[in-house]
């Protein structure tokens, strides 16, 4: 790869995809530089695709969105009747609960944290670099998900999310 781009079909939409970066046109595998050598320049440019395979915590999450009337706005006291989820980046990249627990609950105690394939810490012995990819800073999102899209991640459809410096795009995929 070179200038951030293809060199089979020149193409600058690229990918990663399970910790291989990828041309999202023709499916070629790129070699590029470690993580650590990447420069924050180049790794706002490469757009990030993180899978979150459907499992009985995906479910539970997408069932409990449903039921919930009022989520939190990250990094605000703010409130939204809008439904969503958290994306957060810290010890790995992970989809979470947006709604108040009760006193005393968590979201790992009540199986509300889902990793994203390939950043999670247990499984993941460089989950730094691989989540630096994604971006140097911890980060939490709130992403707006219309019920439709919920009742489907509660029937067991994974969601795969795209990432970019400007934009996060969110599919369900049965």
């Amino acid at each position: 790869m070179s200038n951030n781009k293809c060199d089979d079909c020149e193409s600058k939409n690229i990918g990663y995809i399970n910790n291989d970066c990828l041309c999202l046109e023709c499916g070629e595998k790129i070699n590029i530089k470690k993580a650590s050598e990447v420069t924050r320049q180049e790794a706002d440019k490469i757009a990030n695709i993180l899978k979150f395979k459907s499992n009985d915590n995906l479910r539970k999450l997408a069932q409990q969105t449903l039921k919930e009337k009022k989520f939190n706005i990250p990094y605000t006291n703010e409130t939204t009747s809008k439904k969503g989820i958290y994306l957060v980046k810290d010890e790995g990249i992970y989809l979470m609960n947006a709604f108040s627990l009760a006193e005393g609950k968590t979201p790992s105690t009540e199986g509300f944290t889902i990793y994203a394939e390939g950043y999670d810490p247990s499984t993941n012995e460089n989950v730094w670099e691989d989540s630096y990819l994604v971006s140097g800073d911890d980060f939490g999102e709130f992403v707006e998900m219309p019920s439709s899209m919920l009742v489907s991640v509660a029937n067991g459809s994974d969601i795969t999310l795209m990432l970019s410096a400007e934009t996060i795009e969110l599919k369900v995929v049965a």
